[in-house]
């Protein structure tokens, strides 16, 4: 067997034909060894198979039912793109679900959601409590009426909360593939959805208005470390005194470390005449000191 036979093969060196007609299809398709993928359409040669199933995204991400504790018991959330309860039970005092994306506490006067992945620890206290730690230090109780209930669920989340064997398995990947294939109307309002709204896309220039700052005499934003272009390590939009040109900066940059040269990054609103600097110290060499007496 030659060397090239274990290099590996992408959708559009193995089908061309169907990879132009579905390119969804190309984006879901690992590539795969040419030993394999020679031996696959050599079999197919043999045996006069010459057409290809197309797949749909969400086929390779399908939905299955949950399981219920209860016959009378619905999911009690709405379901996202690709998202499926896995189990819908009843605690003493909440109904508790999980799904392939969240966990779901829904208290009498509260409800608790929260990403599988999220979940940094989970353990029985005292018999009948279940016990959630969050990365982010959030806790999460549950009290159920047995042991034996407590016990289940305390498996089914050790099971979830491991990190995947596969990338493919994150949820994030079943979400985009069941997005793509919604119908036009709530494509659009899905992409309205996830836009930024002007509290992201403005949120530096709200910031300087906040900390007072005079923008059309003193003080100006510029655009110089757009795509941080300049230096990797500064925000892309920088305050800067009004009189110094992005020319003057750039030059200024040249002479600082890792190009950081002097921005303002935050300002006391209480002390408006204190304002914080950030800059790196200049490069010179003991060559180029001079003593001025």
């Amino acid at each position: 067997m030659g060397s090239d036979h274990f290099f590996a093969q992408t959708p559009e060196e193995v089908f061309p034909q169907a990879c132009e007609q579905h390119p969804k299809w190309t984006r879901l398709v690992p590539a795969v060894p040419r030993w394999l993928t020679r031996s696959f359409l050599g079999a197919m040669e043999e045996e006069g198979q010459q057409s290809l199933e197309c797949i749909q995204a969400n086929h390779i991400f399908p939905k299955k039912a949950p399981v219920l504790e209860e016959e009378n018991m619905q999911v009690p959330f709405p379901e996202l793109h690709g998202e499926f309860a896995e189990y819908v039970g009843r605690a003493e005092d909440a109904i508790i679900a999980m799904s392939n994306y969240r966990l779901h506490i829904k208290f009498k006067e509260s409800v608790v959601n929260v990403p599988l992945q999220l979940i940094e620890h989970v353990e029985c206290r005292d018999m009948f409590q279940l016990h959630v730690t969050c990365k982010d230090c959030k806790v999460v109780r549950c009290q159920f009426s047995t042991i034996e209930q407590c016990q289940e669920w305390l498996k089914r989340l050790n099971v979830v909360v491991r990190p995947p064997p596969r990338l493919e398995e994150l949820f994030s990947f079943a979400f985009h593939a069941w997005c793509m294939e919604v119908y036009a109307g709530e494509k659009e309002q899905h992409g309205e959805l996830c836009r930024p709204g002007e509290h992201v896309t403005s949120w530096f220039k709200n910031e300087v208005e906040r900390m007072g700052f005079d923008t059309q005499n003193a003080w100006r934003i510029t655009d110089i470390n757009s795509k941080f272009r300049l230096c990797p390590s500064y925000p892309q939009q920088l305050l800067v005194p009004a009189w110094i040109t992005d020319k003057e900066l750039e030059n200024v940059a040249a002479f600082r470390s890792l190009k950081r040269f002097p921005a303002v990054v935050y300002r006391s609103v209480r002390y408006l005449h204190a304002a914080t600097q950030h800059f790196a110290y200049l490069l010179i060499s003991f060559s180029h000191l001079q003593i001025v007496s």
